[in-house]
C-alpha cells in the first residue's frame, strides 16, 4: 500500500475536522498559500527556516495530528532541499542557522497557534541611538570648552592688563626730554615706563602729599594702583589727573 504523503495528511485531517484553508488561515494567522503549500508538498517556501517550521508545527497541531511523526518527516523532506547561505530578517542579517551555536541562537522563537508573524520582526536601530548619544556629548564637551576657555582668557586678560585705561589724544611730537612731577594724592603704586625703549623711568609708592620728579624722553605710559589719588604736573604746568577711579593706566605724550 502507497504511503500518504505529509501534504495529504494534512488535507485529509483538515478536511475531515470541516475546516477550509481561510478557516485555518484565519486560526493561526498563517498566509493561505503557505497553507496550500504545506499541503502539495511545497517546503521550499520563500521563508525563514524557523517561520517555515513554526507555522508547519502550529498547522498539525491545529489538526491535532502526530506532531513528533510530521515533523521527521518534514525534517527528512526539508533537509534534502539546498537552503541558502544566509537570509535576511527585517534588517539584521544571519548566517545560515544550521552554522549557529547554541551559544549564539538568534534570538527568535517559533511560532504557536494564533500568533502574529509580523510582530517577530523587529528591526529597532539601536545603534542608531546610540551614535546619536554618543554626538550628543561630543557637542556638549566641545561647547563647555569652548566656554571654559573663554573665560579663562577674559579673566587672564583682566589679571594681565588692568581693566581701566585712560587714554589721552596722541600727538605726534618730535621726541625731546621734557620733567614730569608725579604727585600722590594719597598712598598710591605707581610704575613708569618709556614708549620709545621701554626703559623704566620710575616704580615705587608715593605716599600722600609726596612728589617725584623724573625725566622723560617722548611718550610714557603711567600705570597706577588708584586713579583718584595721581596727579601728573607736565612741564608746561599742564595738570593731568586720571579719568577714572581704580587700577588702570595712562599715556602721557
Amino acid at each position: 500500500m502507497q504511503q500518504t504523503t505529509i501534504g495529504e495528511r494534512l488535507q485529509q485531517a483538515r478536511q475531515r475536522l470541516g475546516l477550509s484553508l481561510e478557516d485555518v488561515a484565519a486560526t493561526l494567522k498563517i498566509r493561505k498559500d503557505v497553507l496550500l503549500k504545506f499541503e502539495s508538498n511545497e517546503f521550499d517556501i520563500k521563508l525563514p527556516p524557523v517561520y517555515r517550521k513554526g507555522f508547519f508545527k502550529a498547522y498539525v497541531k491545529l489538526l491535532k495530528l502526530n506532531a513528533p511523526t510530521l515533523l521527521a518527516d518534514y525534517e527528512e523532506i526539508v533537509g534534502e532541499i539546498n537552503p541558502s547561505t544566509s537570509f535576511s530578517l527585517g534588517q539584521l542579517k544571519l548566517d545560515n542557522p544550521k552554522s549557529i551555536g547554541n551559544d549564539n541562537k538568534p534570538e527568535i522563537t517559533e511560532l504557536e497557534p494564533g500568533e502574529n508573524s509580523a510582530r517577530y520582526v523587529r528591526p529597532v536601530p539601536q545603534f542608531v541611538h546610540f551614535r546619536l548619544l554618543i554626538i550628543g556629548i561630543v557637542i556638549t564637551l566641545i561647547v563647555l570648552t569652548c566656554g571654559l576657555y573663554l573665560r579663562y582668557t577674559k579673566e587672564h586678560a583682566a589679571s594681565t592688563h588692568p581693566a581701566v585705561q585712560d587714554i589721552l589724544p596722541i600727538q605726534d611730537t618730535v621726541a625731546s626730554e621734557s620733567t614730569l612731577v608725579l604727585t600722590a594724592l594719597d598712598t598710591v603704586q605707581i610704575f613708569v615706563r618709556q614708549e620709545s625703549d621701554r626703559r623704566r623711568l620710575f616704580a615705587g609708592t608715593l605716599n600722600k602729599n609726596e612728589h617725584h620728579t623724573l625725566t622723560k624722553s617722548g611718550p610714557v605710559q603711567i600705570s597706577y594702583s588708584e586713579g583718584k589719588f595721581l596727579l601728573i604736573e607736565q612741564a608746561n604746568g599742564l595738570h593731568i589727573k586720571p579719568q577714572k577711579e581704580g587700577r588702570g593706566w595712562i599715556r602721557v605724550p
